[in-house]
């Protein structure tokens, strides 16, 4: 339904005060009421250009009420592409972390099992390696095995060793 007030001449100068609301069942109703509105209060329509200047502007409107529903669009998929990724990621990481017959994982580097008493890591060194070519760092969280002059094959806080190597 619209509703239009009385069309009051501002005193102080010379615009005019236009006021109506506006049925979303009958946008085009309100589209006329303000185009008469506009006709009774200034010389718009008596220009030729007028129909190409609001064909033009509608256009532009259109143009880009376009673009913001394709950049949303744009959005949504890309949130909908991570959020895909990221569970993917999950999944990938959950089917990885199979127990092995020790109730262990087996890692990429090494391997491990456990019991109710104790924790057996099986690190696997070349043929040959001697004792003393050997890094171990047992600390009360942490632990640190590798071999000189390489980088470790475990190193890392107990509860997160599994996980993160």
């Amino acid at each position: 339904m619209i509703s239009i007030s009385d069309y009051q001449e501002d005193q102080q100068s010379s615009s005019f005060t236009f006021n109506a609301v506006l049925d979303p069942s009958n946008p085009l109703g309100f589209l006329e009421s303000a185009f008469n509105f506009v006709s009774q209060n200034s010389n718009l329509f008596e220009t030729e250009s007028a129909e190409k200047q609001i064909m033009s502007l509608a256009h532009s409107i259109k143009e880009r009420i376009e673009a913001e529903e394709a950049a949303e669009k744009k959005k949504r998929l890309k949130q909908q592409a991570k959020k895909k990724a990221a569970y993917e990621k999950e999944q990938e990481k959950q089917k990885k972390l199979v127990p092995n017959t020790g109730n262990g994982m087996d890692m990429k580097n090494y391997s491990w099992g456990q019991s109710l008493q104790e924790v057996t890591i099986n690190v696997p060194i070349p043929p040959g390696t001697k004792s003393s070519a050997v890094l171990c760092d047992i600390k009360t969280n942490y632990l640190k095995i590798g071999l000189k002059g390489q980088p470790p094959i475990i190193d890392g806080e107990y509860c997160t060793l599994a996980i993160s190597v």
